[in-house]
């Protein structure tokens, strides 16, 4: 009865007002009663610890943005979606677990989304006032529902400069989402001053990519203070 008031959505809409108590009983049937002894529940999805790859990052601001590297380079989906940020991040969430069936590691900047996701897979669905988050809440709690491999939700410090692989996906995911809000870039240089306050490239990278000469590049790279002494000094004879 407890797997199926969890399960069936029309049981839990046949009780939702109910405010008695409800007992069945089990025919006499020698399997009824082995299965009375023996306790069983629900497959834990939701992990404590990581599990394999992949490693997704989400990120939402008026877009969903699911971020990944696969085959040396770094893919995405982006769709655009109505809300608040927290909204649009359960709705990227819900992407990442529909792309990926498989065990997955998810990666949110939402401490809010990370702490419900890491419980909706044992969460009972509950009516909520707001129209639109409640249609969210319920595509992700169905998506989940319909999983049978493990998921991994981890939060990370939003715009955080720290180097490493995490870092760098999440500013991925951060730019896929920011890009409208920031706007056409004026001219190359700026676009290589805003490349590298996410990305924090060498010198040796910016230059091609953003056709710059060497003292820009490494004017920029220098001028970062999360790059101090990573990058080599111009001198000038």
């Amino acid at each position: 009865f407890e797997w199926c008031l969890a399960n069936s959505l029309a049981l839990q809409a046949a009780l939702m007002n109910y405010t008695g108590q409800i007992e069945y009983h089990l025919p006499s049937h020698p399997l009824c009663k082995l299965g009375s002894q023996i306790r069983t529940g629900q497959k834990q999805l939701s992990q404590k610890e990581p599990v394999a790859d992949p490693t997704v990052y989400t990120d939402g601001s008026g877009k969903a943005a699911v971020v990944w590297y696969d085959d040396h380079q770094w893919q995405h989906i982006v769709e655009q979606q109505e809300g608040s940020p927290q909204i649009v991040e359960l709705c990227a969430v819900t992407l990442a677990f529909q792309r990926f069936t498989r065990a997955v590691n998810i990666v949110t900047d939402s401490a809010y989304v990370a702490g419900l996701v890491q419980r909706l897979d044992k969460a009972l669905l509950g009516k909520v006032s707001n129209a639109l988050l409640f249609g969210v809440f319920q595509s992700l709690w169905l998506t989940i529902q319909k999983r049978s491999q493990p998921y991994y939700v981890l939060h990370i410090k939003s715009h955080t400069t720290l180097p490493g692989f995490l870092a760098a996906g999440n500013a991925q995911a951060d730019q896929l989402v920011s890009a409208a809000a920031m706007g056409p870039v004026p001219n190359m240089m700026q676009q290589a001053i805003e490349s590298h306050r996410f990305l924090h490239q060498g010198f040796h990278a910016l230059k091609p990519q953003f056709h710059l000469t060497t003292t820009e590049a490494q004017s920029i790279v220098a001028a970062c203070p999360d790059c101090q002494g990573e990058h080599v000094p111009a001198y000038y004879g």
